[in-house]
This record gives C-alpha cells, sequence and structure tokens, in this order.
C-alpha cells in the first residue's frame, strides 16, 4: 500500500505544474460509547483514530483536465473482543476531462471514485471504473461501468447471497481485496430531464450488478425518481427501485420526501418503504439497535429530520423515526430511533463533533433491541 501511494503521487507530480499541485491532509480521533440491553451482544467501547491525505493537480492549463488522489489510514480499537482492525485504503484516485461541445458538455472520468444510485439504497460507495457524463440544458445523460474486485473489503461491505462479506479473519491485514468473494462488474445507465415541465425534474435509472465469483447472484434494478418545488422554500422528492435476483424475485423499494427551508433551518419529513426480500448491492442502513444495523428490508419508517444552522460555525442535527417491521407480509411496530448530532467548528481547520443516538423497542418487542450510545469525534485538517 504504501509503494502504491508513493507510486501514485510520483506520477502525480510528474504529470503535473508544481505550480498548480496542491495537497492537504485530515487527523481524526472518535470515541464511541454503545450501552445495549442484549445478552448476544455486549456495551462496548471503540475509540478510532485515522489520518486522511489528498492532492489535486490540473493537467492542462484551463483546469479541464484534472487527477485527484486521497489514501487513508486508520485503526479501530474494540473493547468488548480487545481486538486492533486496521484498515488502509486508497479512497480516491481519478482523472477526469471536461470538453465543451456547443451547448452541452460531455465529462469522461476513469479510477477510483464515490459512486452512487438516485435512491442510495442501491449502491453507495466507492469503486474502481469508468464514467461517461453527457450533458444539455434540459437533458443529461451518464454511463458507467466498474469492477469491485480490488476494492478493501475493510473499507467498504458488499451484500451477496448469504449476506455481508466478512473482511478477513486475519485482523493485522490492513488491506483485504474483494477478488475471490465479492468480485461483481457493476453496470449504471441514467437518463435526467432536469427542468421537464414547472420546474419539475424526471430520472430513469437502470443499474446491474453481475457476479464474477460464479454463484451467479446477479441483481437488476430499475429507478424512477421525480423531484421539484411545491411552494417557495417547499421541495419534494419521491423515488422508488423495482428490483430482482436473477429475474426469480422481486423487490421494492419507496420512499418519500417533503423538505422546508425556513430561515436557518432545514426541515424535513417523510417515509421510506422496503419489501421483506429487498436487498441492494452496498450497505444502507435503515436503523440500528442493541443486536445490529438492520439492512432496509421489510419495513415501513415514517422520518423526521432538522438540521438548524445556529451560527456560522455550530449546526444541529436531529433526526426521530418509527420503525415498523414485516414478517409474512404484516408489518408490526418495533421501535423508535432518535440521533442528534451538534458539529461546532471551533477554528477554520478544527471541527468538534458529538452525537447521541438511541433506540427504544415498542411495547411488545423484545427488549434487548435497546439501545443507547454516544460518540465524540475530533478532526483537524491541514
Amino acid at each position: 500500500m504504501k509503494k502504491l501511494s508513493l507510486s501514485i503521487l510520483s506520477a502525480i507530480l510528474f504529470l503535473s505544474p508544481l505550480s498548480a499541485f496542491e495537497w492537504g491532509g485530515l487527523a481524526d480521533n472518535t470515541s464511541t460509547e454503545k450501552i445495549v440491553n442484549s445478552e448476544t451482544t455486549p456495551s462496548s467501547f471503540t475509540q478510532s483514530n485515522g489520518i486522511y491525505l489528498w492532492c489535486s493537480s490540473p493537467l492542462n492549463e484551463d483546469g479541464s483536465f484534472y487527477i485527484k488522489a486521497e489514501a487513508m489510514y486508520k485503526y479501530n480499537f474494540y473493547t468488548s473482543s480487545n481486538t486492533f482492525i486496521h484498515i488502509a485504503d486508497l479512497d480516491l484516485f481519478k482523472i477526469s476531462k471536461t470538453t465543451s461541445i456547443r451547448n452541452s458538455t460531455l465529462n469522461i472520468s476513469g479510477g477510483r471514485f464515490s459512486v452512487s444510485d438516485i435512491s442510495g439504497a442501491i449502491f453507495n460507495q466507492n469503486c474502481d471504473g469508468l464514467l461517461l457524463d453527457y450533458s444539455l440544458p434540459t437533458f443529461d445523460f451518464s454511463a458507467y461501468i466498474g469492477h469491485t474486485g480490488l476494492l478493501n473489503k475493510r473499507a467498504v461491505t458488499m451484500l451477496s447471497e448469504k449476506g455481508y462479506h466478512a473482511a478477513s479473519s486475519d485482523d493485522s491485514q490492513f488491506y483485504a481485496p474483494a477478488l475471490s468473494s465479492a468480485s461483481y462488474v457493476p453496470i449504471s445507465i441514467t437518463a435526467a430531464f432536469p427542468s421537464l415541465f414547472l420546474n419539475q425534474s424526471l430520472t430513469i435509472q437502470g443499474n446491474a450488478f453481475f457476479d464474477c465469483t460464479g454463484n451467479s447472484y446477479n441483481r437488476m434494478y430499475g429507478t424512477l425518481s421525480l423531484s421539484g418545488p411545491l411552494a417557495p422554500k417547499v421541495f419534494y422528492n419521491l423515488v422508488s427501485d423495482f428490483g430482482t435476483i436473477n429475474f426469480k424475485n422481486f423487490m421494492i423499494y419507496s420512499k418519500a420526501t417533503v423538505s422546508l427551508f425556513a430561515g436557518k433551518a432545514y426541515i424535513s419529513a417523510g417515509a421510506e418503504y422496503a419489501t421483506e426480500n429487498f436487498r441492494g448491492f452496498s450497505t444502507h442502513i435503515a436503523y440500528s439497535t442493541g443486536k445490529s444495523d438492520e439492512e432496509t428490508k421489510g419495513l415501513f419508517m415514517p422520518v423526521v429530520s432538522a438540521n438548524i444552522s445556529f451560527t456560522r460555525t455550530n449546526i444541529l442535527a436531529v433526526t426521530a423515526k418509527a420503525v415498523f417491521t414485516s414478517e409474512n407480509s404484516k408489518l408490526s411496530p418495533t421501535g423508535a430511533q432518535a440521533d442528534i448530532t451538534d458539529i461546532y467548528n471551533i477554528l477554520s481547520d478544527v471541527q468538534l463533533m458529538a452525537s447521541i443516538s438511541g433506540f427504544k423497542g415498542f411495547s411488545g418487542a423484545t427488549t434487548d433491541l435497546d439501545k443507547l450510545s454516544a460518540t465524540i469525534k475530533l478532526a483537524i485538517s491541514f
């Protein structure tokens, strides 16, 4: 990993003008205490420290051709098992070229960078691949193809037929390539109409994930999104995913949100719904209990949230969820979750974050779902 990072840095310095080369970094310290009411999952304390380095540079005079890279190292220490988990990764290595063609724009990007579907419930993580994006004022088309085999399983999580892919049984392994157990080819095609009518936006997307491990666990999704203003400072977003596994199992995920911008506050309310057999490709955690972080499947979940900017340096975020889970096509109340996060910028390059998260099972639900956790994080950029 060290040799790879040095080679990448040498290539960037060689290809780019030194005067335009930029770099920086961030170091953070995160401490989390988790208290649960579960016999199978003990309460625990987790300590994590990380360092992240980035660099970027244009490769031509007007900046339309550029390169960006980011590498990281962090460790997690779990008191419940008295183990250290080390993670080293190349989060970002992206080469991008933008070309203007009359009233349109063509962008081609290659390398490792973040990729997300329009709902965020299917695929939302780093991946190695190639992205083509062609934009007009009234139409946008993009296509992506990638491969997950070289990703570090310690840094990303991909869902297989049996559930999560284990990172590695060797705790001393910093980088665990996904080659043998989580090798897939993701393909995505998107058509967006940003102002179809009355400033309403329509987006249509298709995603496919082809299994290269020999297990033939192929997943295909079609997504439809409609969004736009309802009134001044009031906006809505509707999105639905329709998926299938090997054209045998069919699944649905839907989300509706109404948002209001009121002075220094951003308030939203909505709900998520997913069929019992819904499964994306990367993780999309719906709620967190004393037992585990639960996937978005078999649930109906009303959500209310607010972000309030008290000052330029202080932001408070509050989220409340009511969770109803489905079994045998019957919804039943499970519990409620609340999350409170306060972010304070002490200085321009020093940030402090404190958060509290809790889950309480409804009456009649199992009490070992109850959880309370608190996190304090200090980040310093340079």
